[in-house]
C-alpha cells in the first residue's frame, strides 16, 4: 500500500487539526479551573483540553481512512496494550492532541497540536499545529514537507560545525 491509497489528501487532515484547536483546546488555553487538570498514573498532567481535543480529532480522522485505528496519547495512557496497533495491519493515526501539556495547563504559548499516520510499523505522515501562531508543518513520506503550503526542503547549505562558528 502507497502513501497516496493511505492518505489521499494531507491538507484535509490539517483542517482538522485547526478546527478541532479553534473548538477543544483554544476555547481552554489560560482559562482551565482547577478541576480540569488532573494527574495520568504516570505522573504527567492532562487537561481537559487534551480529553476534549483527542476525543474530537479521533471522530474526525478516523472516517478519512477505511479500516483505520486510532490511537491518542490519553487513550494509550489509560490501556498501554493499544501500542500494539502499531504493529498491525491497518493504518494508525497516532494523537497528541496536546503536545506541552504542562505549558499548556500553566497558560504558557508553548505547546502544539501533533498527528502521525503509521502504516506497516512505519510514519508515512505528520502534522504539528502551533495554535498560537495558527502554523501547520506537513511531512509525507517520499513527498517532502511543508509549512502553511510553502515547500521546505534540508539546506545543502553550512554544516551544523560552520553554523555553530558563526554564532
Amino acid at each position: 500500500m502507497t502513501v497516496q491509497q493511505v492518505l489521499a489528501d494531507p491538507e484535509a487532515v490539517a483542517t482538522i487539526i485547526r478546527e478541532v484547536a479553534a473548538l477543544e483546546i483554544m476555547p481552554r488555553f489560560q482559562k482551565l479551573a482547577a478541576h480540569e487538570i488532573t494527574n495520568k498514573d504516570s505522573g504527567e498532567i492532562v487537561t481537559a483540553a487534551d480529553h476534549a481535543a483527542e476525543a474530537a480529532l479521533s471522530a474526525r480522522l478516523q472516517p478519512l481512512i477505511e479500516g483505520c485505528c486510532i490511537l491518542g496519547e490519553e487513550g494509550a495512557d489509560a490501556d498501554p496494550g493499544v501500542m500494539e496497533l502499531l504493529t498491525g495491519e491497518a493504518p494508525v493515526w497516532v494523537i497528541d492532541p496536546v503536545d506541552g501539556t504542562r505549558n499548556f495547563a500553566a497558560g504558557k504559548r508553548c505547546f502544539a497540536v501533533i498527528i502521525a499516520l503509521c502504516h506497516g510499523g512505519q510514519t508515512i505522515a505528520g502534522w504539528i499545529y502551533d495554535p498560537q501562531k495558527d502554523v501547520t508543518a506537513i511531512a509525507v513520506t517520499g513527498e517532502g514537507a511543508w509549512v502553511d503550503g510553502a515547500r521546505i526542503s534540508v539546506s545543502t547549505g553550512k554544516s551544523m560545525t560552520e553554523l555553530r562558528g558563526s554564532l
